[in-house]
């Protein structure tokens, strides 16, 4: 089966001052975050085990490209790791896919790995997953489902 990645919907930038990143975003083009948000405290993944990790966000609508700045606040993740090793800005590009599950699968079915995974903080009916391709490609890259899931889809 082959991954259906239709179109990129996000790009995510990891950030050390969320605060820092926003002020310059209004600076370069005028605008303000269309929305706030934290991790929810939900069900998270990190390399194959459940894990606490959480992260403050501003995201911003450009035409059909949302931008999302990533500032970590605590627990292991791929956004601490990626700060600590010494980098900072463009961490992510996501597609929103209609099959979530056969898009994992057929990722794994390339030896391309689940790195980390949880619920959206726009619903918990909405999932997102970060795959292991950051050797291959440079960036990790993410899918996220547009439409509603069962919990019980999440690993267990």
């Amino acid at each position: 089966m082959e991954p259906k990645l239709t179109h990129i919907s996000q790009i995510g930038l990891c950030v050390k001052d969320l605060d820092a990143a926003v002020a310059g975003m209004e600076k370069v083009f005028g605008v303000k975050p269309s929305r706030y948000g934290e991790t929810p405290e939900t069900k998270r993944y990190y390399k194959g085990q459940e894990a606490s990790f959480g992260a403050r966000l501003a995201f911003y609508n450009f035409a059909n490209i949302e931008i999302e700045f990533m500032q970590p606040l605590y627990g292991e993740s791929d956004w601490t790791h990626y700060l600590e090793s010494g980098r900072e800005g463009l961490h992510h590009f996501r597609f929103s896919v209609d099959d979530f599950q056969g898009t994992v699968d057929a990722m794994r079915d390339r030896g391309i790995g689940v790195l980390m995974e949880g619920l959206s903080v726009k619903s918990d009916k909405l999932r997102w997953a970060l795959f292991d391709t950051e050797e291959l490609i440079a960036f990790p890259v993410e899918i996220f489902n547009e439409f509603q899931f069962r919990p019980e889809e999440l690993p267990s």
